[in-house]
């Protein structure tokens, strides 16, 4: 087999798509902490110049993100590392940042009980864009009023089923967070009055905790008010200890429903005998919330 030559490649062709790379990524904003933080010379940007435009190409799909990723993989961003012993660029993967927001607001939750990706929805852009507005107007004019601190009552919002009650407060959660550094839980009724009886018959000590650090919440959201177990001891127990202790401590309560404050009072009516208690529960919620129904629109969430 006669042996294969490769001839030698004139390197000099390459030296005006270098110039141009060099002048390209000196004139990037993107990179210019980077070159003189790292006191990059034009001979070594120009040696990695293939990292640097990989990063500025990745960047751009980054732009005017709304959380719908298209890249993959999704939600990852490349970085540019310098390795000076090497003197060489290169490029390392991280979450990106706008996810690194994401996950720095799931973790000021004490409690989320809804679907991860409503921290994707930005509470501007979807409640206050005209058409959403129109239908939610009373809604999101409470919950403004709530972000401005010019109101410090809270919200028990009702109506049909699977008309975005959970979605809108949960988008003014995320809002909060954002604007404030207070402490907030989301928490789905069944879900908490299963957690709280689960606690008061098997840990007294955690049930105590758990009741004291729910009262401490600067914001507490009871989502599905009506869909938990039922009872005079969860009442009593749970739900009127609960609301009483967060009222007296003027704490931001809200709350959302299927029914209204009185058909939820009534659902807890079992007896003669509980009429105290029944009148003590509705007195609480209307007085640390006041009650607004949602229409429902062709939104549905």
């Amino acid at each position: 087999m006669d042996k294969l030559i490769i001839p030698d490649i004139n390197q000099s062709i390459f030296s005006p798509l270098k110039e141009e790379a060099l002048i390209k990524i000196k004139n990037e904003p993107l990179f210019k902490s980077f070159i003189e933080e790292n006191n990059l010379s034009d001979e070594i940007i120009k040696n990695n110049a293939s990292n640097f435009l990989r990063v500025l190409e990745d960047k751009k799909k980054c732009e005017n993100c709304k959380g719908k990723c298209q890249k993959s993989p999704q939600k990852i961003q490349k970085e540019l590392v310098y390795f000076k012993d090497k003197s060489k660029v290169d490029v390392a993967f991280n979450t990106c940042d706008y996810y690194k927001k994401i996950n720095s607001i799931k973790r000021k939750f004490f409690k989320m009980d809804f679907p991860e990706n409503y921290l994707e929805f930005d509470y501007s852009k979807e409640l206050l864009n005209n058409d959403y507005f129109k239908a939610r107007a009373k809604v999101i004019k409470y919950l403004n009023s709530l972000l401005k601190q010019e109101n410090h009552k809270g919200l028990y919002l009702y109506g049909q089923n699977k008309i975005g009650k959970s979605f809108i407060l949960a988008l003014f959660c995320k809002k909060y967070l954002e604007k404030f550094d207070k402490s907030v839980a989301f928490c789905a009724s069944d879900d908490l009055f299963l957690e709280m009886k689960d606690l008061f018959f098997n840990d007294k000590n955690a049930f105590s905790d758990f009741m004291l650090n729910l009262t401490n919440l600067d914001l507490l959201v009871i989502d599905g008010l009506g869909s938990e177990a039922k009872s005079d001891f969860s009442r009593d127990s749970f739900l009127c200890p609960l609301l009483e202790a967060r009222f007296k401590h003027n704490k931001l309560t809200l709350f959302t429903s299927n029914f209204t404050i009185d058909e939820i009072v009534k659902m807890y009516s079992f007896s003669s005998a509980s009429l105290p208690k029944v009148k003590q529960l509705s007195s609480l919620i209307k007085s640390m919330a006041d009650e607004i129904e949602l229409i429902s629109t062709s939104f549905i969430f």
